[in-house]
């Protein structure tokens, strides 16, 4: 095994999954990706909505993705 793929949605129990992989990953000597996926709502509105969700998404996405990151990596592997 090369590398761990954990889909994560930041949920306690996604953050936990998280950091079982990261120890499993330790004593397998491999990396750990972290994958989060969100849903882009669509206006079926006649007139299109002026904000644009789908960047403010996945700036949200992004920081929580590097926040869990951090924190995963501080933590000491058992």
């Amino acid at each position: 095994m090369k590398t761990i793929l954990v889909p994560v949605d930041f949920s306690k129990c996604s953050n936990n999954a998280a950091k079982y992989a990261m120890q499993i990953a330790a004593q397998a000597k491999c990396k750990v990706i972290l994958l989060n996926s969100y849903h882009v709502p669509i206006s079926m509105a006649e007139v299109p909505q002026i904000t644009d969700l789908s960047t403010e998404l996945k700036n949200d996405s992004a920081g929580l993705a590097k926040k869990l990151a951090a924190t995963l990596q501080k933590k000491p592997r058992v």
